[in-house]
C-alpha cells in the first residue's frame, strides 16, 4: 500500500512538474515575443538613415541622376570629378558619398543641406566673373585656342570653362580652368568635354 501511494505521489509530483515547465515555457514565449515587438517599434539609428538618405539625395540631385541611382552610380560620378579613388568594396560608398558632400560643405556650396549652384544668370553677372573673364582673354590675346581665330575675324569669343562649371563648381572662379574658345567652338564642345586647349 505503502509503495502505491509513493507511486502516486511520484507520478503527481512528475504531473506538477510538467505543468510549471509547460507554463514556464509558455512565460518565456511570451516574453520574448513582447521584447521582439518592442524591439521592431523601436527606430533603429534613425538620425543615421536620416542623414545618409538626405546626402544621397542631395547627391543625386547635384549630378542630375535618376531618382533611382544606385550608390555605385553616385560615387562613379564623384570619382570622374574628382579623380578619388573608387571604394573597394560596395559598403564603402555611403563613407565615400559622405566625403564628397562634406567636401562640398567646405567650398561653400553647401545649403540647406542640400548642394546648390549659384544660378547662371547671378554667376555671369558677378563682380567676381568679369574681372576674371578680362584677364583670361587678355592672356588669350582675344583668340579661340582651339580654331585660332580672333575677334577682328568677326567670331564671338567665348571665356569657357575647361571642367564645366555645371559639374565642377568649385573651379567656377579658378583661372586656371578658363580657356579661350569662339562661339562655334564652345558650343560644339558643350560640357561633354574636359579638353584644354591652351598651348597647343
Amino acid at each position: 500500500m505503502s509503495n502505491l501511494r509513493g507511486f502516486y505521489n511520484d507520478s503527481l509530483n512528475t504531473s506538477k512538474k510538467t505543468e510549471l515547465s509547460k507554463r514556464s515555457l509558455v512565460k518565456a514565449r511570451l516574453k520574448a515575443k513582447t521584447k521582439k515587438a518592442r524591439n521592431l517599434s523601436k527606430p533603429k539609428n534613425t538620425k543615421a538613415k536620416r542623414t545618409k538618405e538626405n546626402i544621397r539625395i542631395a547627391l543625386i540631385k547635384y549630378f542630375n541622376l535618376n531618382k533611382y541611382a544606385t550608390n555605385a552610380a553616385i560615387c562613379l560620378c564623384i570619382h570622374n570629378a574628382k579623380q578619388w579613388p573608387m571604394p573597394a568594396q560596395h559598403n564603402g560608398y555611403p563613407a565615400y558619398m559622405k566625403k564628397y558632400f562634406h567636401h562640398c560643405q567646405t567650398l561653400g556650396i553647401l545649403k540647406n543641406n542640400y548642394i546648390s549652384k549659384t544660378s547662371s544668370e547671378e554667376f555671369y553677372a558677378s563682380k567676381e566673373w568679369k574681372e576674371l573673364r578680362f584677364i583670361a582673354l587678355r592672356m588669350a590675346e582675344g583668340t579661340c585656342e582651339l580654331c585660332g581665330a580672333k575677334a577682328s575675324d568677326g567670331v564671338s569669343l567665348h571665356v569657357d570653362h575647361i571642367k564645366p562649371r555645371s559639374k565642377f563648381p568649385e573651379f567656377e572662379l579658378d583661372l586656371e580652368n578658363l580657356q579661350i574658345l569662339c562661339s562655334d567652338c564652345n558650343m560644339g564642345k558643350s560640357n561633354y568635354d574636359n579638353t584644354d586647349f591652351r598651348n597647343r
